[in-house]
């Protein structure tokens, strides 16, 4: 596949690439105690290949963001705030935990932040079976060595 590392995503609904930040778009919803979950990596409307009027947009939409803004450090931040918003907006901890679905916070930062994550995440259940993550730790996966490794060896 081939993807630049930081610079192209995959889309969450048409699975087709996200060829730059500019094409793309964050989009997640929140629970009626304004938790967050279901982070998604979508076509910007300009540019998803499903056009129409919604392209890859899901129905209802809610919460968003250029894809552009979730990058590099102030991306951090808006992904961190969704998190915690910090001890100056919240002194008595009444939003920390701000997310619902960690697991899915975690992989969308990883995806967003982490070079080789988003290409190297489609050989993961290959090289698993292989044996070629045999005896990795849960730090040791996610290095971009590891990841960028992963990709060399099963990308096409």
């Amino acid at each position: 596949m081939a993807l630049a590392p930081l610079m192209q995503w995959i889309c969450d609904r048409c699975g087709d690439v996200i060829k730059t930040p500019e094409d793309g778009w964050v989009h997640w919803r929140r629970d009626k105690d304004r938790r967050v979950h279901a982070i998604e990596l979508l076509h910007h409307l300009k540019a998803s290949p499903k056009g129409g009027m919604r392209g890859c947009y899901p129905e209802p939409m809610q919460q968003d963001a250029h894809l552009n803004v979730m990058l590099g450090p102030r991306g951090i931040v808006r992904l961190l705030s969704m998190m915690d918003v910090g001890t100056y907006h919240d002194p008595a901890l009444k939003h920390v935990g701000g997310v619902d679905d960690v697991r899915n916070w975690t992989e969308v930062f990883r995806r967003l932040h982490v070079p080789y994550y988003e290409e190297a995440r489609l050989y993961f259940d290959r090289a698993r079976a292989d044996g070629h993550l045999d005896g990795i730790n849960e730090v040791a996966l996610y290095l971009p060595d590891t990841l960028k490794d992963i990709v060399d060896a099963y990308g096409e």
